[in-house]
């Protein structure tokens, strides 16, 4: 499977402090008595960061603003772009390098300087997924258009290259200059009290344009990278999820059926009543989703797989928490998880029910490699 590649880059002019050195610009950039560079910090550690952690391997951060000559700074070149962080997702390095960050001093905002340095290092990696984050709180005044910079991006060759743009109380031209170069998503934040909830659900196309990217190179990663289970599934006819010989090949699976299912029960139940327990990161629960329907609610969870193969297992807590909660639990099967234009889903809405008229039984329709602490379903009709 391709890597995935994330350039963040953060504003780091004036305006993002408290503009101490401008006395009469003193206060007039706080949103809601703090400082932009303090809520861009927050939600790069609480909302941004869990986003990416289970689908980014490599990760540069950048920080940048425009400077000027002053008594204080005679030596200014017009540009200040610093690279802050590189290399592999680390979290707890990355974590360091952003609480590291301070309210700047005076200087302006080279949102277009700032793009064309993600983009020469991004035409590095062609076949790589990759994805730029842009976190700003102003309007290009560094002498450039990033409009064209935001266009070359889109224009590089290889894998297209996703933007991101996080505001900071953005109007008028500036934002709607910003929201038309945000390929990926967009946020614009003009209040200190952001609910946790509604600022994950911005974020939520970050998470999908990784999940389908995932869908398009699960079988790419099943061929080369996966020679094992390659062997296992294809020439044994086992499926791998079955097996779960692959932690990452598994894990992959897990997130494109989820994310499938999540869109989904948000049509069907609304967004406020759905409550995806792995959005940001495996909860380690016995179901994958909450639905409050009718003031009653509902466990739900997900099986995936990349045949139409009717088989799959529950876990011993899985299969436990069935038998506690049985009028409340509900398996969705996900078919053809590597072609979106295939996956579809087996929705069993009262297993016991379905246990009870043999619609699915608890044994194989042909042998199979087991693991241990598994109970084996099989859909006998309906698929």
């Amino acid at each position: 499977m391709n890597e995935t590649i994330v350039e963040i880059l953060i504003d780091k002019s004036g305006s993002m402090g408290t503009m101490t050195r401008v006395p009469e610009n003193v206060g007039d950039y706080l949103i809601d008595g703090e400082t932009r560079m303090s809520i861009i910090k927050r939600i790069l550690l609480e909302n941004i960061l869990p986003t990416i952690q289970d689908y980014t391997q490599k990760v540069f951060i950048r920080t940048f603003r425009g400077t000027a000559i002053t008594k204080d700074n005679p030596k200014a070149e017009g540009l200040d772009i610093e690279l802050i962080y590189e290399g592999n997702f680390i979290k707890e390095d990355i974590q360091e390098k952003i609480n590291q960050l301070e309210n700047p001093p005076s200087g302006g905002t080279p949102i277009t300087a700032a793009l064309n340095s993600s983009l020469h290092n991004l035409t590095k990696f062609p076949a790589s997924d990759r994805k730029i984050i842009l976190l700003t709180d102003g309007e290009e005044n560094g002498g450039g258009d990033y409009l064209i910079a935001a266009n070359n991006i889109k224009l590089m060759s290889g894998i297209e290259c996703k933007i991101f743009v996080v505001g900071l109380a953005l109007e008028g031209e500036a934002e709607s200059k910003a929201q038309s170069i945000s390929s990926g998503g967009y946020l614009n934040i003009k209040s200190r009290n952001i609910i946790q909830k509604d600022v994950q659900k911005v974020f939520e196309p970050l998470k999908i344009a990784v999940l389908s990217d995932s869908i398009k190179n699960l079988k790419q990663m099943l061929s080369n990278q996966h020679e094992n289970t390659k062997e296992l599934a294809l020439n044994k006819n086992i499926d791998s999820t079955t097996l779960t010989i692959d932690e990452e090949y598994s894990e992959q699976i897990r997130l494109v059926s989820e994310n499938y299912i999540y869109n989904l029960l948000c049509e069907k139940y609304g967004n406020s009543n759905v409550n995806w327990l792995n959005q940001v990161t495996e909860s380690y629960n016995p179901y994958d989703f909450e639905i409050i329907d009718n003031n009653q609610t509902r466990f739900i969870e997900v099986k995936g797989t990349v045949k139409e193969k009717p088989t799959f297992y529950l876990t011993v807590n899985e299969w436990d928490y069935f038998l506690n909660n049985r009028d409340k639990f509900e398996i969705y099967r996900v078919f053809n998880c590597d072609d979106e234009n295939k996956i579809g889903y087996f929705h069993i809405e009262n297993l016991l029910e379905n246990l009870l008229t043999k619609r699915v039984v608890p044994y194989l329709l042909s042998p199979e490699t087991l693991k241990e602490e598994r109970v084996f379903l099989t859909i006998r009709n309906g698929r």
